[in-house]
């Protein structure tokens, strides 16, 4: 008996594992100009799979990404995207950037809005970078919203990266009235450094050294 209640447990935490697994992109992995990516997932899916822009930019079109209400029942939507990022050999990484886009109406009375954070890890250092991005809460009307955050790298050893972006939509509207926003458009731009190999740098330092006795060396006398 002790046994089949212990088999019983384990089959629900294992289906609650496999429930609430992340959902990887089709493109998971891949190559871009001047950097390689990996375990790129979601949580929820809403973001979906992203297409490389420009050789520098992933692009997404989020899919049911939405939070809407009615009657007085406040409703939200909330995903977490995921990915890890390596440099091509020479490089390091100098900024993430995300811009977010969607729309939304209200009618009646109501609000909406949407709140995220991105954070970024330097996972051979464990380092972590933080900033979040918000809209004002909207009340009334219909129209597009946007809203962006920003991360600098000034330390050159950032060239192995896990990414994290978590974005959640608010929706609310009073009794007889009604609420919807949603995301549409996401791009996440990642822009890349040249760091100079060990070697490129020594031989710049030479010339340097070269240049610089060059002019120190004093002039014969005529």
């Amino acid at each position: 008996m002790k046994v089949y209640k212990f088999a019983v447990v384990t089959a629900v935490l294992l289906s609650f594992t496999i429930a609430h697994a992340n959902i990887m992109w089709d493109n998971s992995s891949g190559s871009a100009t001047l950097f390689d990516w990996a375990n790129g997932q979601s949580v929820n899916g809403f973001y979906g799979s992203p297409e490389v822009v420009g050789g520098d930019t992933f692009v997404f079109t989020p899919s049911n990404f939405y939070a809407q209400s009615l009657d007085g029942l406040a409703n939200t939507a909330s995903d977490t995207l995921e990915f890890e990022l390596i440099a091509h050999s020479g490089f390091n990484f100098s900024q993430i950037a995300i811009s977010a886009y969607g729309d939304y109406f209200i009618l009646g009375t109501g609000e909406v809005s949407a709140t995220g954070s991105l954070s970024v890890q330097n996972l051979d250092t464990h380092a972590l970078l933080y900033d979040r991005f918000t809209t004002s809460t909207i009340t009334s009307g219909q129209d597009t919203w946007s809203a962006a955050a920003q991360l600098s790298i000034d330390d050159e050893g950032w060239k192995h990266l896990k990414v994290s972006l978590d974005t959640r939509l608010f929706a609310w509207a009073d009794l007889g009235s009604a609420a919807f926003i949603q995301e549409k458009v996401l791009g996440d731009q990642i822009a890349v450094q040249i760091i100079p190999e060990p070697a490129t740098v020594a031989t710049l330092a030479l010339g340097l050294l070269l240049v610089s006795r060059k002019k120190t060396k004093p002039d014969m006398p005529s």
